[in-house]
């Protein structure tokens, strides 16, 4: 399963700043593209880090 997010100036938390960025997460771990520290927040926030 592949997960694709392009974020338009989207502020998840008030401690969060605002994302711009389009990342693509994976089930395989590793196969992540995009900007490195969207990719591990998204990570995070969808409880896929390891």
């Amino acid at each position: 399963m592949n997960i694709v997010i392009k974020l338009i100036a989207v502020k998840i938390t008030e401690s969060w700043p605002f994302y711009c960025d389009t990342c693509k997460l994976s089930e395989e771990s590793g196969k992540y593209s995009g900007n490195k520290a969207t990719v591990n927040r998204f990570l995070e926030l969808l409880h896929l880090k390891e």
